[in-house]
């Protein structure tokens, strides 16, 4: 893992959302396989590459609707109080949409895709991100929001039909990068016990050295992911989405030398 300096005004929040079945009592194939790995290995690179201290992390596996509330309104917290901050939100599980609305959710634990407004609304996310005056926000999403699922069974039957969920791009200095675009469903890399996204995100950032602009990282992370899904016959694009106010985005590099 490339080594970087050490960022005191940097900050994240990591959630794996895995198990799924133990809160809601439904069969063990809901489950998101390797979520909680994925959480790992990104909190990894966060000390290592991004350089944030250990005391500024929060890990989550396996949140509910209260700890995913409470670990968002505990990053909003660290950004108003560092105007230097850079704050770094990553999650690995389930999403879904609204079948009326076609509004897209992050799922926590305790909740069904039946429920989905219980969940975490992507716009209330970006919306709360982008109003923060600080130096950047960084949203990493290993989940898919058309209805498709990265579990071995579907969350909650939406009559077969995957969609391409309504979602609001960010604002402010806030970029997202998610695993898959439109309608498509994000898929775990059984071999490597990952997401494929995550997988790729940080093997780019690692065979490079940690030395990547974040235009280029995203690329080089799209292409890879797409190569490899489409040899498995489930092709997913990873879909960058920055705020149109933040175009000094694609030179920002998150690793600095020590």
């Amino acid at each position: 893992i490339p080594v970087g300096a050490s960022n005191p005004h940097r900050y994240a929040l990591i959630i794996g959302n895995e198990d799924y079945s133990s809160r809601i009592g439904a069969n063990a194939e809901i489950n998101v396989p390797y979520a909680i790995n994925d959480a790992a290995v990104f909190y990894e690179y966060c000390v290592r590459t991004f350089g944030i201290p250990d005391k500024q992390i929060r890990v989550i596996s396996d949140a509910t609707v209260g700890m995913m509330a409470e670990g968002l309104d505990w990053l909003i917290s660290m950004a108003k109080a560092d105007p230097k901050a850079e704050i770094f939100y990553y999650y690995s599980g389930h999403g879904n949409n609204d079948e009326a609305t076609k509004k897209a959710y992050l799922l926590p634990v305790d909740i069904t895709g039946k429920n989905v407004r219980l969940g975490l609304a992507l716009d209330e996310l970006y919306q709360r991100l982008g109003a923060l005056s600080i130096k950047g926000a960084y949203v990493f999403l290993d989940a898919c929001f058309s209805g498709g699922y990265k579990s071995d069974a579907p969350i909650v039957a939406q009559k077969g039909v995957r969609v391409r969920p309504n979602i609001i791009a960010p604002h402010g200095h806030t970029l997202s990068f998610s695993s898959s675009s439109g309608n498509e469903t994000s898929s775990v890399f059984h071999e490597k016990k990952q997401g494929y996204y995550t997988y790729f995100l940080l093997k780019v950032l690692k065979d490079a050295g940690g030395n990547l602009t974040m235009r280029d990282w995203f690329k080089k992370t799209h292409d890879e992911v797409l190569k490899a899904t489409s040899l498995s016959g489930k092709p997913q694009s990873p879909n960058a989405m920055p705020s149109v106010e933040w175009p000094e985005w694609v030179n920002v590099q998150l690793m600095t030398l020590p």
